[in-house]
């Protein structure tokens, strides 16, 4: 399925080595970092400019975060989650995008899609709060601000695509598409105080934290399936079907 998919950041092909002494990923990850493994998350990746320049702005770490973000919610459209995210998520040290593997363990049949959801999610948000577990205040606010707008700017394209495709489809009264279940429930936990390991740290720190947010009405997608209305060019029969004379020649 991972395959079929061709989803950003997330691998095709994964082989370990005898002893799991190195991995082998396709894409190459020339210089893995496994977050999991470190007790600041992500921050590792932050390492490459304080050894080139002696300082970080942790724009590194921050850009490596809302990409983690952005494949979790691909993966959740996608309903192909995996119980244990934590210890399969991959960093390139040298470019800090973030690597998704070992699908061996999915979490799909026998389960309910909220559940799955919650269990992805708030794994996925555990790995990624260790990078703020030392942070000061103000670093703090700015990665966490900056992940929610990232979470929302996702959810918001899932909205529209899918309001868009909804319009096309067979309307049935009363129910409830899973989509809408699924957004909903990713607002739920990133809004909620027990379930967000963000909101959990910084329960006592206000200033930390984003305010209240709701999405946005779904907005019209220009040319997502083609204006089937859209005028067509016909042939009046005058144009001229070989302007350089090629038909005439010798």
């Amino acid at each position: 399925i991972i395959s079929q998919l061709r989803l950003s950041n997330v691998s095709k092909l994964v082989e370990v080595g005898p002893s799991n002494e190195f991995i082998v990923t396709w894409p190459y990850v020339p210089e893995a970092l496994v977050p999991g493994n470190e007790p600041d998350g992500v921050n590792q990746v932050d390492r490459v400019d304080l050894v080139r320049q002696g300082w970080s702005d942790y724009s590194r770490s921050r850009h490596t975060a809302q990409q983690v973000l952005r494949t979790m919610i691909a993966l959740i459209r996608h309903d192909v989650m995996v119980v244990d995210p934590t210890l399969n998520i991959i960093v390139d040290r040298e470019s800090g995008e973030p690597l998704f593997i070992d699908f061996g363990r999915g979490e799909t049949i026998g389960s309910v899609y909220k559940t799955r959801i919650k269990t992805f999610m708030k794994k996925v948000l555990a790995l990624l709060v260790r990078s703020v577990a030392k942070a000061c205040y103000d670093v703090a606010a700015r990665f966490v601000r900056e992940l929610e707008e990232t979470l929302y700017e996702e959810l918001e394209r899932w909205q529209d695509e899918k309001t868009a495709d909804q319009k096309l489809a067979v309307a049935v009264v009363g129910s409830s598409m899973k989509w809408q279940e699924g957004i909903e429930c990713c607002r739920e936990i990133w809004a909620s105080a027990d379930e967000n390991p963000f909101r959990k740290m910084f329960k006592d720190q206000t200033e930390v934290l984003p305010g209240e947010r709701k999405l946005r009405e779904p907005q019209e997608i220009e040319n997502l399936h083609g204006d089937s209305d859209e005028e067509q060019p016909t042939d009046d029969g005058n144009a001229d079907d070989d302007p350089d004379g090629l038909c005439n020649a010798d």
